[in-house]
């Protein structure tokens, strides 16, 4: 009986093993793909500041050229919408959930 208990056990932990890898797989695909957007994010908003600095494109808002202070709030602007966003997906699935 031992040894059909031990060929058992190690049965049921090889899937434990391969579940569990297949989960690691699953949240390590989901955090690379949050930091690409976030990245992916923080690029875009630099680098369209930087083309409306540069080319002195006209702020209707303040009446003047965007500035690289315009830049800065514009691009805190979207990272804090971003992690608002996430926040509330977040706070969504725990309302679902429970």
């Amino acid at each position: 009986m031992e040894s059909l208990e031990a060929k058992n056990y190690t049965k049921y932990l090889e899937r434990a093993k391969n579940a569990g890898f297949r989960n690691q797989l699953w949240s390590a695909v989901c955090l690379g793909l949050f930091f690409l957007v976030v990245y992916s994010t923080y690029a875009y908003s630099f680098w369209i500041g930087s083309i409306f600095v540069e080319k002195q494109v006209w702020n209707k808002a303040v009446d003047r050229p965007y500035t690289g202070g315009d830049l800065l709030s514009c691009f805190f602007g979207v990272i804090i919408g971003l992690f608002s966003l996430a926040q509330s997906t977040n706070h969504f699935k725990a309302v679902q959930e429970g």
